[in-house]
């Protein structure tokens, strides 16, 4: 599962906060 492709995937999860940076 790529953060990269998915930023949103792991902020909804809430398992990566840098996601919500990334976003």
């Amino acid at each position: 599962m790529p953060k990269s492709s998915e930023p949103t995937y792991y902020s909804l999860l809430g398992l990566h906060p840098s996601a919500s940076v990334i976003d």
